[in-house]
């Protein structure tokens, strides 16, 4: 018995199987008759015989196609391809080739997409090139590219979730300052000219979706953002100022020992913040005072914080 299989993707992005070729054959079969009459159906064995397995081989291989084509991928038909990840994203993870094969591996080729299920749309650009596939003595190897993050981030911008209302209460109570505008008289000193020693509250709301660049060694993130300064007036939120704010960070990727296995772990190296005034209720000021104070509290407090939680 002989059957090849062609592996291959369908419409639907899940993997299908087809009979390519078939071979059923029968070398001998011998067939001996037994009761009152077998003498006489004995002289014809080897003819039934023969018809029985020329029946028998042809239509084997037809049974076969049928029995892949129907309940090998009836069963393919149910492996999922999209997974739900919140109320409103999911990725799709579907093929967007056939499968490869040759003497050293499988390959296959996956969309690896975030969509935003409301008004799923596929994202304005494309995936990069992945390295071609070489022999290797692994087990396993998967090529993921920044494709996937940056889907993900357009969903989220899409789904207008990438904001936050920013309160005194959020802070890490170790920082050096409070959310007031005292603190900021160094830096902003029209805003405590007009509002002196009031609560303040910050609301930071994407602008473009958040970028990454994945190389060799490092992941390269860049974020786009308004920030607008408000001042708490009894009980009431007074829009102070706006922000365009441009975060770059790189982050050192690797592999380490934890609780006995190896996970992928990270290390901020660079964090840098790039501001502008957008509108102002209060004036114009120059706001690189301002700049050098948030950069220098990402080296201080932000930075040390992600490396201690993800490195």
């Amino acid at each position: 018995i002989s059957i090849v299989v062609g592996v291959g993707a369908d419409a639907s992005g899940k993997p299908n199987v087809t009979s390519k070729n078939c071979s059923f054959v029968i070398g001998h079969l011998s067939i001996d008759f037994h009761g009152t009459a077998s003498w006489l159906y004995n002289l014809f064995s080897s003819t039934i015989g023969d018809d029985i397995k020329d029946k028998l081989q042809d239509s084997f291989c037809g049974l076969a196609a049928q029995e892949i084509s129907s309940e090998a991928n009836a069963a393919l038909s149910t492996l999922p391809v999209v997974e739900k990840i919140s109320s409103f994203s999911e990725i799709n993870f579907e093929l967007i080739s056939d499968p490869l094969f040759n003497e050293f591996y499988l390959q296959t080729f996956h969309k690896g997409e975030f969509f935003y299920t409301p008004h799923p749309v596929q994202v304005p650009f494309q995936p990069p090139n992945l390295p071609s596939a070489s022999p290797s003595n692994r087990t396993m190897t998967i090529w993921l590219t920044d494709y996937i993050a940056n889907s993900a981030g357009f969903v989220y911008q899409d789904a207008g979730v990438l904001s936050v209302n920013v309160t005194q209460k959020m802070l890490p109570s170790n920082l050096p300052f409070l959310l007031t505008t005292t603190s900021f008289k160094p830096l902003v000193p029209p805003l405590y000219e007009k509002y002196p020693d009031m609560p303040m509250q910050l609301f930071v709301n994407a602008t473009h979706p958040p970028y990454l660049n994945v190389s060799e060694k490092s992941i390269d993130v860049t974020c786009a953002a308004q920030v607008i300064v408000s001042v708490v007036d009894e009980g009431s939120l007074v829009d102070a100022f706006t922000l365009g704010v441009i975060m770059h960070g790189t982050v050192e990727v690797g592999l380490r020992q934890k609780d006995a296995k190896v996970v992928v772990s990270g290390n901020a190296t660079y964090l840098k913040s790039d501001l502008s005034l957008v509108r102002s209720n209060i004036g114009q000021f120059d706001v690189s005072k301002l700049e050098c104070a948030v950069d220098a509290l990402c080296w201080v407090v932000l930075v040390p914080y992600l490396n201690i939680e993800y490195g």
